[in-house]
């Protein structure tokens, strides 16, 4: 492995005793000569205030730094200002590896993302791909239906989650698209951004319990859709003038079954009247798709780049 620095993003809120553990993995890694480990927390808002945090004598992490966030940002838009922080602030590193601090990134995969990133040419990003899941089943299930009707609005499909490594480069490019608030991998794919896929498993957490229930699922689905919001409005727009178009075709063949005396009239005109409530409502939603897509395009939305700011309450370092 050639030398590099890799700097760890790690999301955080209130979770303190699991990314204490999670650190305390990351500092028994045994580095390949000529990597170093540096790590910066987004604290999103935590009600508790961030432990005491101690400079080990050894141990794979060379430098502990803290940004706390003015408000609680919720995980993605936390992800959003350390990534458009970093790509603001520059610094001595070659690559971002962005993961949970609750231990289900298991640790000794950084360096499995950074020898696929290094083994690559230090071309693209490296993003983890669960094969195995350590989730409930009942949680799992409702991920696959997340990722069925991702693929059935945006016509692709998403195997990857937040735990990836990130070229320096491409932090200035992802900064630039409003829609990394709302769901980071998504946003990935929609800059189109080389990505290599590494199979790895879920590991379990390492203390406490998750915060993820099924509510902030359908809302991590929903933002991940809500990239491709574009993509998505055409897409439902085209399925519903398919629609009208066979209520057009099927309004035409009862008139010309009435004109031809081959249908009985009162159930003629009362089908008519239901293909002709359909088609309005059709039309009505075809309107309302239409507006709101060219709404998702809206200039005024925040911007990663210039608008992260505004979030940043401080900035410390630690070790």
């Amino acid at each position: 492995m050639s030398p590099a620095k890799v700097l760890l993003l790690i999301p955080i809120h209130d979770d303190w005793q699991a990314l204490q553990a999670l650190l305390a993995q990351v500092q028994g890694l045994t580095l390949p000569q000529g990597l170093k480990l540096q790590a910066l927390l987004i604290d999103d808002g935590s009600e508790q205030a961030p432990p005491a945090f101690q400079r080990p004598a050894s141990g794979a992490l060379s430098g502990l730094s803290i940004l706390q966030l003015a408000r609680n940002l919720g995980h993605q838009g936390a992800i959003a200002v350390g990534l458009s922080h970093l790509a603001q602030a520059g610094g001595a590193y070659d690559a971002v590896v962005v993961m949970d601090g609750d231990g289900e990134d298991a640790p000794a995969d950084i360096l499995r993302l950074i020898d696929a990133w290094d083994t690559g040419g230090r071309k693209g990003a490296v993003f983890a791909r669960r094969d195995k899941r350590s989730e409930s089943l009942v949680f799992q299930f409702f991920y696959r239906c997340y990722q069925a009707a991702y693929r059935l609005l945006t016509g692709h499909g998403i195997a990857m989650g937040n735990f990836s490594l990130l070229p320096k480069p491409s932090l200035a490019q992802l900064s630039l698209y409003t829609e990394l608030w709302r769901h980071y991998p998504a946003t990935v794919k929609k800059a189109r951004l080389p990505v290599e896929l590494l199979a790895t498993e879920r590991a379990p957490r390492l203390q406490g319990k998750s915060q993820m229930n099924f509510h902030r699922l359908v809302l991590h689905g929903l933002g991940a859709i809500a990239v491709h919001s574009d993509i998505v409005g055409v897409r439902s727009l085209v399925a519903i003038l398919s629609v009208l178009a066979v209520c057009a075709l099927g309004g035409l063949g009862l008139l010309f079954a009435l004109l031809q005396h081959w249908v009985v009239p009162g159930w003629a005109y009362l089908s008519l009247m239901t293909l002709s409530l359909v088609a309005l409502q059709f039309l009505g939603s075809a309107l309302i798709f239409s507006f709101l897509t060219l709404a998702g395009n809206s200039p005024l939305a925040l911007h990663p780049q210039k608008d992260y700011k505004g979030f940043v309450k401080r900035i410390f370092k630690v070790f």
